[in-house]
């Protein structure tokens, strides 16, 4: 019963099959039959009437159309969205201001420039390696950041990072 509960705490647990991620089994055992739709509601009244205290132990990413958690976070080319997409180290060749993907310097166990064909022997006094860059295998397209979209197993649909709903789990 609830009144046995006094003082203790009501811990959720990783549950994968739940649409949060998470369930009470304390609160499953004594709502047993409901749903966890249900249940739910029940532990918000009871925070509402004072009876339990909440403190957030997550936050989950849940799916607008289903309300499940299971969403996967996708990095796309912003130019032709596709998925194939790597992230490189970009070369800046000193002598000849070329900047380009690593990939487009080596050959073999060297680095030749790919616009004088010079080769670069010492990093900060031939070249530098001055940041990142993705690289989309699909277009060729070099971007500093990938844009980025969910996509639920739940519902099969994509979306929006920011059309994903936040819920507290507490």
């Amino acid at each position: 019963s609830i009144k046995n509960m006094e003082n203790r705490t009501l811990a959720p647990h990783v549950d994968s099959d739940s649409f949060l991620g998470y369930r009470y089994r304390a609160a499953d055992a004594i709502f047993s039959g409901e749903s966890e739709h249900e249940i739910l509601r029940h532990l918000d009244n009871l925070v509402k009437n004072g009876m339990l205290a909440t403190s957030v132990h997550d936050k989950v990413h849940l799916c607008p159309f289903t309300l499940h958690h299971d969403i996967n976070f996708r990095e796309l080319c912003p130019h032709c969205n596709s998925l194939d997409i790597v992230k490189t180290e970009m070369i800046h060749h000193y002598s000849c201001s070329y900047v380009a993907p690593e990939s487009k310097f080596l050959k073999g166990p060297e680095y030749i420039c790919p616009k004088c064909n010079k080769t670069l022997r010492h990093i900060g006094v031939d070249y530098e390696k001055p940041s990142e860059a993705f690289v989309c295998k699909t277009c060729e397209n070099i971007f500093k950041e990938p844009d980025v979209r969910c996509f639920s197993f739940h519902s099969q649909k994509t979306f929006n990072v920011d059309d994903a709903l936040l819920a507290n789990v507490y």
